[in-house]
């Protein structure tokens, strides 16, 4: 009996066994659920790895399963625009409790209530318990002390990566950051300007009148022109009223993408050196000359010649340059570069300019489309500009190509608020009159007459001018998103999210939790002198629809900052929280400037 005692203890000892190991294998086979190269993990019944201020998208990115599932703490599941804090599960695999480094209150973002409660928990080791206490330790030596809450505050400077509990190096530009003196050009550029490409064509005279240039600057609020008749009538009434224009065909030849491989030598520039030596205008608001529209890469060197003579005959004027687009099919048209981020890559190194303008034209009005590389043609340019010191410009679309599908009111600040969103300081509007658009189209029909595209502009124009005292404070960090649920920019604004994940981009500074059912593009901003931040919202569920109202709620990310200043129509309204709570409304397109002090 003994004996068959003994070989019963044996075999129950034995499964004891096999089940151990088994049941490891089986948890182990559950951890080898992530996708190669994601940086989670999973240690016990925990999900460790992920970044402050990720979205649940982000987090189902990381696994292998479509069967995801992430609810937070109080067991819901997360919306698109929250973000996945501490003390939220993840089921997957197995079920896992979330863990994020230095979240210890389980909203998903670090700030400073957290360095409090972590200060807190030194001398009170029971405030925190579980996956807020694991969150606590952040250099994951297995105690909460100063070591901790001191790399929590280097987080906020950027010098610590949290998650992975090691230094870092903060992301570094690939751009050469320059400071640019821009005082002595004719053009202030100390505001946003407004301008508009396309005052006549060829020889029509019916605008050269006094009419049409006192509207353009006392009643639509223009500040200059480009692409002009080259007249003595013309230049005449934009110095009579103030109007700043750069000159075209008349100081220098002009080329295009389709004319320059005819008409240029690449290696020759005899015919700038002979104009600049004939140059020997005077007009006071000639702020410079209109030399290339749309170059392929391949004349950026070139250029780059052109400019180095004309700063060496000028200093209070300067060559407009107008880069091409990102292409329908992602890339750049024309020669010389291998996608689109190349090319302006190769045009900073080279041209040395301290603007970058392009013109892009995102609506197909017949078939209610949108360019499908719109928002990533903006992010391109705007990094460059923001890493290199340089000012953001864009040429933005005001007409159809059928008489029967006219812009809306909607679409044209959609335009000049996503703009001014990625951080823009000039907007030029095109076609003013009709060049390539359909007449009754464009903001003036080709007899004069006023469409209400021309009063949406001035409407727009308005709000810009206002605002740009305030706006012209503040330095461009970078642009989140609410992708929302409808419209075709929704995929846009997934992809602008991905692309901050891939650069390292930390997201809106001063404002936390923001939140709408609808699409939002949101600009993020710091004070120049570092004491306030400020976001540019801009509804973006659907400008074709102008029924459109969006709801966006915020908080504020710092408790030292209290006053919270929106700029309807560009004027100041405090705005007053609801149990810390901030609410706004917009209309279809409309842009709101919020500051926070």
């Amino acid at each position: 009996m003994r004996g068959a005692m003994k070989k019963i203890s044996l075999v129950v000892i034995l499964v004891l066994i096999s089940v151990v190991i088994f049941g490891c294998l089986s948890v182990s086979a559950a951890n080898m659920d992530f996708v190669d190269g994601s940086f989670l993990w999973q240690e016990d019944s925990y999900l460790l790895g992920i970044p402050a201020k990720s979205l649940s998208v982000f987090v189902e990115s990381n696994f292998e399963s479509d069967n995801v599932t992430i609810k937070n703490k109080e067991g819901n599941q997360f919306s698109e625009s929250s973000y996945v804090g501490t003390g939220a599960t993840v089921y997957s695999a197995r079920e896992l409790t979330v863990v994020v480094y230095g979240d210890v209150n389980g909203e998903g973002r670090v700030t400073t209530v957290d360095y409090i409660l972590m200060k807190k928990a030194i001398s009170d080791t029971d405030i925190l318990q579980g996956a807020y206490k694991k969150a606590a330790d952040v250099n994951q030596d297995g105690q909460i002390a100063a070591a901790d809450y001191m790399m929590v505050k280097k987080s906020m400077g950027g010098t610590v990566d949290l998650y992975k509990g090691t230094s870092i190096t903060p992301y570094q530009s690939e751009y050469k950051k320059e400071e640019y003196d821009t005082s002595n050009y004719r053009m202030d550029r100390s505001k946003i300007n407004i301008g508009v490409y396309g005052w006549q064509k060829g020889t029509d005279s019916v605008f050269l009148q006094d009419s049409y240039f006192n509207d353009y600057k006392n009643n639509f609020g223009g500040d200059f022109i480009v692409a002009g008749t080259n007249s003595a009538k013309y230049y005449k009434f934009c110095e009579k009223y103030g109007i700043g224009f750069f000159a075209r065909e008349k100081n220098l030849p002009r080329y295009t993408y389709g004319s320059a491989p005819e008409r240029l030598d690449p290696t020759s520039f005899t015919d700038v050196e002979s104009s600049l030596a004939d140059y020997n205008d005077n007009y006071t608001y000639l702020w410079g000359d209109d030399v290339f529209d749309e170059p392929v890469a391949d004349y950026f060197d070139w250029m780059a010649g052109v400019k180095t003579r004309y700063d060496a005959k000028f200093t209070d004027r300067f060559v407009f340059y107008n880069l091409n687009p990102v292409a329908p099919n992602g890339v750049t048209n024309g020669h010389g570069a291998a996608d689109y981020r190349d090319y302006i890559r190769q045009y900073v190194n080279k041209i040395d300019t301290d603007f970058i303008c392009f013109d892009i034209y995102p609506f197909n009005n017949q078939f209610n489309g949108m360019h499908p590389y719109y928002l990533e043609n903006l992010d391109v340019v705007s990094t460059a500009c923001r890493e290199t010191g340089r000012d953001f410009w864009i040429i933005t679309q005001t007409g159809s190509t059928a008489e029967e599908y006219k812009m809306t009111a909607a679409q044209l600040q959609w335009q000049s608020y996503t703009a001014l969103a990625y951080g823009a300081k000039t907007i030029i509007y095109a076609s003013y009159m009709p060049w390539w658009w359909v007449d009754n189209t464009c903001m003036v029909n080709k007899d004069g007459t006023k469409t209400d595209l021309w009063s949406a502009g001035k409407d727009c124009n308005e709000v810009i001018h206002t605002l740009s005292p305030v706006y012209m404070e503040y330095e461009h960090l970078g642009v989140s998103t609410i992708p929302g649920t409808t419209f075709l920019t929704k995929s846009q604004l997934r992809l602008q999210s991905r692309r901050n994940e891939a650069r390292g981009y930390g997201g809106i500074r001063g404002f936390s939790d923001v939140e709408s059912e609808n699409g939002i593009i949101i600009g993020s901003f710091e004070k120049k002198d570092g004491n306030g931040y400020a976001m540019m919202l801009v509804e973006s569920c659907d400008p074709y629809d102008m029924t459109v109202f969006s709801t966006v709620t915020f908080k504020v990310a710092d408790s030292s900052c209290s006053k919270v200043t929106a700029y309807p129509d560009g004027k100041p309204q405090v705005l007053t929280a609801v149990d810390g709570v901030y609410s706004v409304e917009l209309e279809s397109g409309q842009g709101l400037f919020v500051t926070v002090e």
